[in-house]
């Protein structure tokens, strides 16, 4: 067992000699890049951009060119106009027609039909009392039906 002690001390020692070497040894660091001085201190010629001289330009056809534009205004507004009496057109004939009305007098029901819907109606009352959660909803019910504003005071 000493023989493993030994061995992995001098591992160690090992390792840490390793470590020290390199840390002493200097590493080389990069050379900064530099440009060529003699280049950076060169004149350089500028070059000459060529010289526009201005030319007068006289607008002879001012007038007929607002007239023009004049009569491409009036052809555009009556376009516009013509659309919108289309769509006016459009919409008159696709709602212009007679709306069906409810009858003032309730449809004849026969009192049979009525006593069986009131008898179901009924059943599903009952059924629905007799389950702890469907007394909550009848109260829910009832609160919304009768607000209890005087709660609220």
């Amino acid at each position: 067992m000493s023989d493993d002690i030994e061995a992995f001390l001098r591992r160690a020692a090992q390792r840490r000699k390793e470590q020290a070497a390199r840390k002493a040894a200097p590493t080389a660091k990069p050379r900064p890049q530099y440009t060529d001085s003699r280049a950076e201190r060169k004149i350089r010629e500028q070059q000459v951009e060529e010289i526009v001289e201005p030319e007068i330009i006289e607008q002879a056809d001012g007038f007929s060119q607002l007239s023009s534009r004049h009569l491409q205004a009036e052809h555009f507004a009556g376009g516009v106009g013509q659309a919108d009496d289309k769509m006016d057109a459009h919409i008159q004939q696709v709602f212009d027609h007679q709306v069906s009305k409810l009858a003032s007098e309730p449809a004849d029901v026969s009192s049979q039909s009525q006593a069986l819907a009131d008898g179901e109606i009924a059943k599903a009352l009952i059924d629905m009392l007799q389950t702890s959660n469907g007394v909550q909803q009848a109260f829910l019910l009832r609160e919304i039906i009768e607000r209890p504003t005087h709660r609220w005071d």
